[in-house]
């Protein structure tokens, strides 16, 4: 019970929603936008069909339903329209899931060859579940790609095989560095592999984080994001497993991959120091007095670094538009780029 609450309801179907408040059904009014004008999230489902034991969105938000690629094609075409985005940023809670609900296959090469077609300079992809699908589409990015960015978002959760399986990934660890090394091979350094991790998830021992910490030190992500594993109510994990780690142990844990992935990521995006990159003006950064920033083709929004613009003098940029910078230094995960 949530007493503070005077309606709880789900988030779909919408048709359900509207008998209780006096609003318009998705695609009869623009969509507000929440990000900066240069950007837009697109979201082609809702829901999971995953039976991961840590995790509780199949609960809250159902089954795995995919958009119809229409309709997705129009949602697009308006952000374009309304607001002159030039980055749409592809996201579900299992994208490479995308269409075998609706259409009996995985049809997100299908959906990326229409939005492809749109007036539109860069595609991002977010949130690839480990699967054969990905050997799928890597093979897309490798191929038929235009305007589809070569950066791979996989949360991987752990390397351990007894981790794995009590997490109910559905995968080993062999699977993982095989997929991973596949996409390597196949992209080159010219691609960016992002991940997430669990640390402190009841069966890893110091074994199993020892084996994760030379996991990450050998591949090199680009980008790693680390979680304390949470005990959430109801969850399989909650119901199976006793939660074994203190949390102060889970924080240590997660400083110390976090400490060393910050030295990987330095080292890794090192490769892009001294060349040329379009860079996506966002606005200017107040706290560096003004100074313009933006991103680069490897640089997602909200989670990975900027790019600070050095300009001529009596040269202006507006927010959404691309330009040519020379990345002169290297600050952590950050650039400096000369325009030019």
């Amino acid at each position: 019970e949530l007493h503070e609450a005077d309606l709880i309801l789900p988030t779909e179907p919408f048709k359900e929603i509207k008998t209780f408040f006096k609003i318009p059904l998705e695609g009869e009014k623009d969509r507000v936008l929440l990000t900066p004008r240069s950007y837009a999230y697109l979201k082609i489902a809702e829901g999971c069909n995953r039976t991961c034991a840590f995790c509780a969105i199949p609960q809250i938000r159902g089954k795995f339903r995919s958009k119809p690629i229409e309709e997705l094609v129009d949602e697009a075409k308006r952000l374009i329209e309304a607001y002159g985005i030039k980055e749409l940023v592809i996201v579900s809670q299992d994208t490479v899931y995308y269409g075998k609900d609706l259409y009996g296959k995985f049809a997100l090469p299908q959906l990326l060859d229409e939005l492809q077609k749109l007036s539109i300079r860069w595609i991002r992809i977010h949130y690839l579940y480990p699967s054969a699908e990905v050997y799928k589409l890597t093979e897309y990015l490798e191929r038929y790609s235009q305007k589809v960015l070569p950066y791979i978002d996989m949360p991987i959760q752990h390397i351990a095989d007894s981790v794995l399986k009590p997490m109910r990934r559905g995968h080993t660890g062999s699977f993982l560095k095989k997929l991973l090394y596949y996409i390597r091979e196949r992209l080159g350094d010219n691609s960016i592999l992002r991940t997430t991790v669990i640390v402190g998830f009841p069966t890893e021992g110091e074994r199993e984080f020892g084996e994760l910490l030379k996991f990450v030190q050998d591949f090199g992500f680009d980008y790693l994001g680390v979680f304390p594993y949470y005990h959430e109510e109801d969850t399989p994990a909650w119901k199976n497993l006793k939660d074994t780690v203190p949390w102060e142990e889970k924080l240590k844990r997660k400083e110390l991959l976090e400490e060393l992935q910050s030295g990987f990521s330095e080292k890794r995006l090192s490769r892009f120091l001294n060349t040329e990159s379009e860079v996506l003006v966002e606005g200017y950064d107040e706290e560096v007095g003004l100074v313009p920033v933006g991103r680069t083709w490897f640089q997602a929004p909200e989670v990975d670094g900027i790019t600070y613009l050095q300009l001529n003098k009596g040269l202006k940029l507006e927010e959404g538009q691309f330009v040519k910078a020379y990345l002169s230094k290297q600050i952590g995960v950050d650039f400096k780029g000369e325009v030019f």
